[in-house]
């Protein structure tokens, strides 16, 4: 089963009761769950099954955890083109509107429009959507895109959406996700 998970997808071999259990660990409540499982919500099957689990179950923190790790990409800036931009935004339209895209993407383009380079999250999020942009119009799968993305900068999944979105996205991003950047609820 692939389930939507704030804007990611996670690839598992675990029962609808197991999935829907991950679910409400990964969006805080049942409520945000309903929207996350087969049968009630987002479940698609998949071409090919991983050996994973759900995505936001694979790491985490605790108030104390230091920031998910940006692996290659620690201590890295980088300047926000348009034409990067331009491909990022394109590269998400076709997975429809999520508010916490909209966020990321508005903090690119005012480091952009301000002259600023990007660096941790944001830089997170711009490579990790430049590099799986280019896989998938090579032709790999966004499952395999994804993982290939985090990948190649060697960055925690959770590294790619920047704290104070998660923060003023609650409905989006579970205890997990707070968790990984030492956020309260």
């Amino acid at each position: 089963n692939l389930v939507h998970v704030y804007g990611q997808y996670s690839v598992g071999k675990a029962s609808g009761e197991d999935l829907a259990r991950a679910a409400v660990d990964c969006a805080g409540s049942a409520a945000n769950a309903a929207m996350m499982v087969d049968g009630v919500g987002e479940v698609e099957e998949a071409g090919k099954l991983g050996e994973e689990g759900v995505d936001c179950l694979e790491e985490g923190g605790g108030a104390d955890a230091p920031a998910p790790s940006l692996g290659i990409l620690e201590g890295k800036s980088a300047t926000v083109s348009q034409k990067g931009l331009d491909i990022v935004k394109a590269h998400l339209a076709q997975f429809g509107s999520f508010p916490e895209n909209e966020a990321m993407i508005a903090r690119l383009q005012a480091a952009m429009e301000a002259g600023e380079r990007v660096s941790g999250a944001d830089l997170s999020f711009y490579m990790h959507e430049l590099a799986e942009s280019t896989l998938m119009k090579g032709g790999m799968v966004y499952e395999d895109a994804h993982e290939a993305a985090l990948a190649k900068y060697d960055v925690s999944r959770f590294s790619v959406y920047h704290p104070d979105v998660i923060a003023a996205n609650p409905a989006s991003f579970g205890d997990v996700w707070r968790n990984a950047w030492g956020l309260s609820r």
